[in-house]
């Protein structure tokens, strides 16, 4: 039990830098935001999910990936946290 105590250790210390990148990210996001309403350009980038999505090898991970595009786009859209 003791290996199973300390490997769910590291998914805890793992997830904690998940959620501080996830965190930069959605910042970065607001700003890329700001500056398409600015320039009043489209929010949805069909081309640049597409580049993302391609770059990614695993099918689990495309699957997060495109939660994260459309919560992204969600976030741009609104202007809001």
């Amino acid at each position: 039990m003791k290996k199973i105590e300390q490997l769910r250790e590291q998914i805890d210390e793992i997830d904690a830098k998940i959620v501080s990148l996830l965190e930069e990210r959605e910042r970065t996001v607001m700003k890329i935001g700001e500056e398409k309403r600015r320039r009043k350009i489209d929010v949805n980038d069909d081309e640049r999910e597409r580049k993302i999505l391609k770059r990614l090898k695993r099918k689990s991970h495309r699957e997060v990936f495109k939660k994260i595009i459309e919560i992204s786009r969600e976030k741009q859209e609104s202007g809001f946290d």
